[in-house]
């Protein structure tokens, strides 16, 4: 036993690698590793990733925060991996493209791009009279958001 700086003894358990406390048998240890899984299935944060966050995760271009949420999410969810790594596949061709490739950009198309530069933009309307009325649009936003957190809490 150790002695606290307040006096007190204090007992240590040997905790094993996986968590569970000392003395546990094989069986309860599975269901405290299989209870956390599924814990943290549930408690997934971001829910899977939609394709645009795919694509922004392999070009690098999320912020550090939403980069280490997308990695956790991707330790548990195989379906998300295999989004992530289709998308690597698909970035990594594109890239080796050149210019002798068989791939070529339909006429109208490129004449289409190429005139959104020379075509002059419409001056933007007033913001106060043709502005459209957002809100109850962002009250109904609010509500949703406020529902979904006491959904998650009665969960938890």
């Amino acid at each position: 036993m150790a002695r606290s700086p307040m006096g007190f003894h204090m007992r240590r358990a040997v905790t094993p690698a996986d968590g569970a406390p000392a003395g546990l048998s094989d069986e309860a240890r599975k269901r405290i590793r299989k209870k956390a899984q599924s814990k943290a299935r549930r408690h997934d944060a971001i829910g899977h990733l939609g394709p645009e966050a795919v694509v922004a995760f392999v070009d690098g271009e999320l912020d550090c925060k939403s980069t280490h949420r997308v990695r956790v999410h991707l330790v548990h969810c195989p379906e998300c991996r295999r989004e992530v790594h289709t998308q690597r596949g698909a970035s990594e061709w594109v890239r080796h493209c050149d210019e002798d490739a068989d791939i070529h950009i339909p006429q109208d198309l490129f004449h289409k791009l190429t005139s959104i530069a020379t075509t002059p933009q419409p001056e933007p309307a007033p913001a106060d009279e043709d502005a459209p009325y957002t809100g109850e649009r962002d009250f109904l936003d609010k509500v949703e958001m406020v529902f979904r957190a006491i959904k998650h809490n009665q969960r938890g």
